[in-house]
């Protein structure tokens, strides 16, 4: 970690933080490893540690570099806690890649294209193992005049859809053009088990950015994982959706500035290319955010033709990032605002400000037509409402913070952390035999 970024951490946790930057990298440096290693020998938070490590999605690295650098300085207990929930989450990436490889027979049968994104193939094609990089779910992307093809196959392996707010509706409604326009993904769930996957019509909504999944599609590469051929974003494209990805979350995960980095060390960007794409909408200071974020954050040197283009004036961002790495949760209170902050101030032109702003806080979304049933002739109301919701769900986070309790126990805190990355509950016998079973085949 940059010395710079160090007064931004919060006191309370700036050692724990820091010991996830130096140690969740595949391939860590001697001058990386030497800084663990005084920081383990400070004070440490191993409670915190641990939930922090499952949170922000580096289990796996941290505890690898723990376990084979630094084992006479963790206690064996929190060792062995690490390496239980690293199981955990080991098993459940090959769960979901079995499914995938599932999911691949089943769409090309029937002659649907998709691209599998995130998730395994960016944790096979840069971190060179799938059980490297924890992920939750499987991210498939369609072109949208296939997407009622898509459901329908998912429908019929046993998926079903998991609603915002709970609230189901018709099948004609999912095959609307309102509810296309309202949402860029559908989550789906394989029936009980912990498969989760996420149906894309496009890589992100468009206010964040504005790709055309036709031209994406058509870019693919092809990336070979466990045998299998799956085609997949191009490390230029990868590298735009991720930066956007990451601003629209306010980098909230570390794994996210993670896969920016283990990119950036393939070699194998063509960053022309990919400041060129990322220009043309509107996104080339968010990918030089990420870039800045990692320089900032992890023992990562920067191609030479890459430092030629580094913006200082991003900085400001990646520090606000450190300031946030301590609070453990998905939409902390004032997570809106700042993510509307960040992105504004990123953007160049002002016809994209526009645009954003009127996405973010005018143009209805899925959970709005959830809350409020209105028939069609009523529909304009949904931008009068869609503010209202907005403005409650910044109320409520506030009611909660302000209520909260400001301490739970140890054993708590790790268990709300494995409870949270949704992956321990994988069975186990009849579960790993199908895996193996899938992998084999």
């Amino acid at each position: 970690m940059h010395p710079s970024l160090r007064p931004f951490l919060a006191p309370e946790h700036a050692t724990e933080i820091e010991i996830l930057c130096l140690a969740c990298g595949t391939a860590p440096s001697d001058e990386s490893l030497e800084s663990v290693e005084s920081k383990l020998l400070e004070r440490v938070d191993w409670d915190f540690l641990l939930q922090a490590a499952t949170f922000h999605g580096v289990v796996a690295t941290v505890f690898a570099n723990l376990q084979k650098h630094m084992k006479r300085h963790v206690p064996a207990q929190r060792l062995k806690q690490l390496g239980a929930i690293n199981d955990r989450l080991a098993r459940h990436n090959l769960l979901l890649f079995g499914e995938m490889c599932q999911l691949q027979d089943l769409f090309e049968q029937a002659g649907v294209p998709f691209v599998p994104f995130k998730g395994a193939v960016v944790a096979a094609a840069h971190y060179q193992d799938i059980c490297l990089r924890a992920f939750g779910d499987i991210d498939l992307l369609v072109e949208q005049k296939n997407l009622d093809r898509a459901q329908r196959l998912l429908i019929s392996r046993g998926y079903r859809r998991l609603p915002k707010l709970d609230v189901l509706h018709s099948e004609d409604f999912y095959r609307s053009q309102q509810f296309k326009n309202s949402t860029n993904e559908q989550s789906f769930q394989l029936g009980n088990t912990d498969a989760i996957l996420d149906l894309h019509w496009a890589v992100q909504p468009r206010r964040y950015l504005p790709l055309d999944t036709s031209e994406v599609i058509n870019s693919c590469k092809s990336v070979n994982i466990h045998g299998r051929s799956f085609k997949t974003l191009t490390p230029e494209l990868e590298l735009a959706v991720l930066s956007a990805h990451g601003c629209r979350h306010h980098w909230n995960h570390l794994t996210w500035l993670c896969d920016i980095r283990q990119i950036i060390q393939g070699g194998l960007v063509d960053w022309s290319s990919a400041f060129k794409l990322t220009a043309s909408l509107d996104a080339e200071k968010m990918l030089l955010l990420a870039v800045a974020a990692v320089e900032q954050f992890f023992d990562c040197s920067m191609p030479a033709d890459l430092l030629v283009l580094y913006d200082p004036s991003v900085v400001k961002f990646a520090r606000k990032v450190a300031q946030k790495l301590h609070i453990l949760e998905d939409k902390p209170t004032g997570y809106l605002m700042a993510s509307v902050e960040m992105v504004l101030q990123l953007r160049r032109r002002p016809e994209s400000k526009i645009l954003f702003l009127f996405d973010e806080f005018l143009a209805p979304e899925i959970v709005d037509l959830n809350r409020f049933r209105l028939p069609s002739i009523l529909h304009p109301l949904y931008y009068f409402l869609h503010p209202l919701s907005l403005l409650e769900g910044a109320t409520q986070r506030r009611w909660r913070d302000r209520f909260r309790p400001q301490s739970d126990s140890s054993a708590d805190l790790i268990t709300d952390s494995i409870a949270d990355s949704a992956v321990v509950s994988v069975a186990d016998s009849a579960e790993d035999s199908e895996i193996a079973l899938t992998l084999s085949s």
